[in-house]
């Protein structure tokens, strides 16, 4: 039996019973004999409701839905289309922003291919945790059940495999494990369990570049002491931070050549997501969760100093847990929290809620695609919820840029120039995109100085059309058009 375990006595028939546990069962005898009702529904029955004036009409909430029985049980109905799947996690497909993946309590990973309410279609089975889909390649796709079961498929997800090799079957697994891309290199990936793993070649194969980085395994009944979080730096491939959950951070410089304790002065709770500043490499934060220890404290803390000192930048946050961090583009943070999600736009001091027609519940993960200034929220139980940030404006660098740039030659054959006035040096960044909007590669990230800059862009693999250029420095953005002949 489980916790949702109940018993339910019929309001006309004092001898008729429901139990609702695994599955559904009736007794119309005081309890003496129970059979199996409601055969074939989906599985953990958490509420049942008995009609009071029609003793035959019975609904069941359980881990699927939402089922209606007018014969007690007997038979019945699956009511569709509610929006109240559990989502641990969100991801959008870099190259296909409207497609969305997810993975959901007890109901697996899915996906729906173009964002639309009623088009989602299973991946995988089990708890789904992670999705992620290759920035590159899109046809290569990721999905992970619960305590760790990594899948990778290279046919767009139509077919999964394990995908675990070389990572011992004796480690401890989280309940949600994590699993990231290196930014610069998505055949580069993390996996962590009470160490971390590295994989050179997609996940085909992992070596650990850790020791054991929790306190240590825990007691009770689930699996405790080990990693909840991965962030690679996007500036230094060799710089990564850990969290756990019994409140470890960590950092390594050399890619797990030496690891440095640095949680010693945080508060001891289980860390829900540790981020590497995408341009500052001194700069980290992080973020902890106290619902397990009966505590609802706000911990979002942010290192100036690659994690040395930290300070307490949750602000005027209302004590609920927070669950994700993501920095934008312009510097606003975003977190995910057990009352919905909070922007900050000066760096913590001052929080407010983003939006608003997204409930007050439980928002366990973010995803972000700037090119779109889109962010989605996997919420535990309303299903999934998507926002578009309105454009943005500054006194210092305006919305739209004031900055002139060209290709040339345009069209082009062969290879061709992006050419700039970048106004004051920076990190700049220039992404490519087919004519109807698609993401397809990132050509450019790094710093420049002020003045003329130019990069070269190689049409390598592409077909002869319309293809745009977004050149951004993280505050404004401009684009451009560039034909490519054949």
């Amino acid at each position: 039996m489980w916790w949702f375990g109940k018993i339910f006595v019929h309001p006309q028939i004092p001898d008729r019973l429901y139990l609702s546990g695994f599955h559904t069962e009736r007794s119309d005898d005081g309890g003496s004999l129970w059979s199996t009702v409601f055969a074939g529904a989906h599985v953990d029955q958490h509420s049942v409701f008995i009609h009071p004036l029609n003793p035959y009409l019975v609904v069941i909430g359980n881990d699927g839905g939402v089922y209606l029985s007018f014969d007690g049980g007997d038979t019945y109905g699956k009511l569709n289309g509610l929006p109240i799947t559990q989502f641990y996690t969100c991801e959008i497909d870099p190259q296909n922003p409207a497609a969305l993946y997810g993975g959901t309590q007890d109901n697996g990973s899915q996906r729906t291919p173009d964002g639309q309410l009623d088009n989602w279609e299973l991946l995988l089975w089990g708890d789904g945790f992670v999705c992620l889909v290759n920035p590159v390649d899109p046809n290569i796709q990721y999905a992970e059940s619960q305590y760790g079961n990594l899948y990778k498929s290279v046919d767009g997800g139509q077919s999964f495999f394990r995908a675990l090799l070389g990572v011992d079957g004796a480690d401890r697994n989280n309940w949600n494990s994590p699993v990231v891309f290196a930014p610069a290199d998505p055949e580069v990936m993390y996996f962590g369990t009470q160490r971390l793993y590295r994989s050179t070649d997609g996940g085909d194969r992992w070596t650990p570049i850790s020791e054991d980085l929790s306190k240590g395994p825990g007691g009770g009944s689930q699996v405790y002491g080990t990693l909840t979080s991965i962030s690679v730096s996007p500036l230094d491939p060799n710089l990564i931070y850990v969290g756990t959950d019994d409140g470890n951070v960590w950092r390594t410089d050399d890619q797990g050549g030496q690891w440095t304790l640095l949680s010693d002065a945080l508060p001891l709770r289980w860390v829900t997501s540790v981020r590497a500043d995408p341009k500052d490499a001194e700069v980290a934060y992080v973020t902890f969760s106290g619902y397990r220890y009966n505590l609802t404290t706000p911990h979002v803390f942010k290192t100036e100093d690659r994690g040395a000192t930290w300070r307490s930048i949750s602000g005027d946050l209302p004590d609920v847990p927070v669950n994700k961090l993501l920095i934008l583009e312009d510097d606003r943070l975003v977190i995910a929290t057990d009352i919905g999600v909070f922007l900050s736009e000066d760096g913590g001091a001052e929080w407010e809620l983003l939006g608003t027609a997204l409930p007050n519940v439980v928002v366990t993960d973010l995803d972000y695609y700037a090119p779109t200034t889109t962010l989605v929220a996997a919420t535990y139980g309303r299903s999934m919820y998507r926002y578009t940030f309105a454009p943005t404006t500054s006194t210092t660098a305006p919305a739209t840029p004031d900055w002139t740039a060209r290709v040339f030659p345009n069209p082009s054959r062969g290879q061709a120039q992006l050419r700039w006035e970048a106004p004051e040096p920076g990190r700049y960044t220039v992404d490519l995109f087919d004519a109807s909007g698609k993401w397809l590669r990132r050509l450019g990230d790094q710093d420049w100085a002020a003045g003329t800059q130019q990069l070269t862009l190689d049409p390598t693999g592409l077909t002869a059309g319309l293809y745009r250029l977004s050149l951004s420095n993280g505050v404004a953005r401009t684009s451009l058009e560039w034909v490519v002949l054949d």
